[in-house]
């Protein structure tokens, strides 16, 4: 199976803007990202779900993203996947396969409710 047939669940990246505030400070804004069109694959890890009933209930849930070679997306971008937003959780990761080259990029995502 070529990365094509398995990269094929339509995915939006977004990337935020930046404003600057008062003091000249330039600070992430999220009121208008900007968004870019990618397909990939999700692998979601549910065995790590978390529940925190303290306050108030918040799940949490974590996994990979796996998206083409080249694909332009940072450690601050979210990626919008079937309707979910997920933050990206460290740096991306570019995947090498030796005799290929960079086969794919891959980061971890997070996502949060409540």
């Amino acid at each position: 199976m070529s990365l094509d047939q398995i990269l094929n669940i339509p995915m939006v990246i977004q990337r935020a803007g930046s404003t600057k505030d008062r003091y000249g400070n330039s600070n992430i804004d999220w009121s208008h990202p900007v968004s870019t069109p990618v397909v990939g694959w999700l692998d979601t890890n549910q065995r790590k779900m978390q529940e925190d009933g303290k306050d108030r209930d918040q799940t949490e849930s974590d996994g990979n993203a796996f998206l083409p070679p080249g694909t332009d997306i940072l450690g601050t971008d979210r990626l919008v996947i079937n309707g979910s937003t997920y933050q990206v959780f460290g740096i991306p990761a570019p995947v090498y396969r030796p005799g290929w080259g960079l086969h794919h990029i891959e980061c971890r995502i997070k996502r949060f409710e409540g």
